[in-house]
Protein backbone atom coordinates (compact mmCIF):
# COMPACT_ATOMS: atom_id res chain seq x y z
CA UNK A 1 0.00 0.00 0.00
CA UNK A 2 1.65 3.14 -1.20
CA UNK A 3 2.49 5.77 1.74
CA UNK A 4 1.05 8.70 -0.58
CA UNK A 5 2.20 10.95 2.78
CA UNK A 6 5.59 10.18 2.22
CA UNK A 7 5.69 10.66 -1.53
CA UNK A 8 4.06 14.02 -1.07
CA UNK A 9 6.39 15.23 1.85
CA UNK A 10 9.01 14.55 -0.88
CA UNK A 11 7.86 16.07 -3.39
CA UNK A 12 6.83 19.52 -1.33
CA UNK A 13 10.88 19.23 -0.75
CA UNK A 14 11.33 19.61 -4.00
CA UNK A 15 14.16 16.41 -3.94
CA UNK A 16 14.22 12.95 -5.64
CA UNK A 17 13.98 10.28 -3.91
CA UNK A 18 18.20 9.46 -3.69
CA UNK A 19 18.15 12.86 -2.55
CA UNK A 20 16.04 12.17 0.52
CA UNK A 21 17.69 8.78 0.90
CA UNK A 22 21.15 10.33 1.32
CA UNK A 23 19.57 12.55 4.04
CA UNK A 24 18.32 9.91 5.55
CA UNK A 25 21.08 7.74 5.90
CA UNK A 26 19.27 4.84 3.63
CA UNK A 27 19.59 3.46 -0.46
CA UNK A 28 17.31 4.95 -3.07
CA UNK A 29 15.89 1.54 -3.28
CA UNK A 30 15.15 1.44 0.30
CA UNK A 31 13.34 4.33 0.56
CA UNK A 32 11.26 3.59 -2.82
CA UNK A 33 10.48 0.74 -1.14
CA UNK A 34 9.16 2.65 1.62
CA UNK A 35 7.10 4.93 -0.21
CA UNK A 36 5.29 1.79 -2.12
CA UNK A 37 4.55 0.18 1.08
CA UNK A 38 6.80 -2.68 0.42
CA UNK A 39 9.13 -2.60 3.62
CA UNK A 40 8.83 -0.95 6.94
CA UNK A 41 11.66 0.47 8.66
CA UNK A 42 13.02 -0.53 12.09
CA UNK A 43 11.17 1.09 14.80
CA UNK A 44 14.66 2.66 15.16
CA UNK A 45 15.16 3.50 11.68
CA UNK A 46 11.28 5.22 12.06
CA UNK A 47 12.41 7.38 14.96
CA UNK A 48 14.94 8.53 12.93
CA UNK A 49 13.55 9.39 9.66
CA UNK A 50 10.67 10.96 11.53
CA UNK A 51 12.92 13.28 13.39
CA UNK A 52 14.22 14.20 10.15
CA UNK A 53 11.37 14.49 7.90
CA UNK A 54 9.30 16.21 10.85
CA UNK A 55 6.47 13.66 10.86
CA UNK A 56 5.08 11.13 14.15
CA UNK A 57 7.48 7.49 13.55
CA UNK A 58 4.19 6.07 14.14
CA UNK A 59 3.17 6.67 10.58
CA UNK A 60 5.32 4.37 8.95
CA UNK A 61 2.95 1.94 10.48
CA UNK A 62 -0.32 2.60 9.72
CA UNK A 63 -1.37 2.06 5.68
CA UNK A 64 -4.01 3.96 4.15
CA UNK A 65 -6.81 1.77 5.66
CA UNK A 66 -6.23 2.10 9.17
CA UNK A 67 -4.89 -1.88 9.29
CA UNK A 68 -1.91 -2.88 10.93
CA UNK A 69 0.67 -4.36 9.03
CA UNK A 70 1.49 -8.07 9.16
CA UNK A 71 4.81 -8.58 10.95
CA UNK A 72 5.58 -4.72 11.36
CA UNK A 73 9.45 -4.63 10.50
CA UNK A 74 11.57 -5.51 7.70
CA UNK A 75 15.51 -5.24 7.75
CA UNK A 76 16.76 -2.59 5.36
CA UNK A 77 19.28 -4.71 3.52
Amino acid sequence: MERAWLKQMRKDLNMSQAEVAYILGTTQTFYSKLEKGQRYPSHTSAKKYAKILGCPWTKFFEDEENTSPEGGESKEG
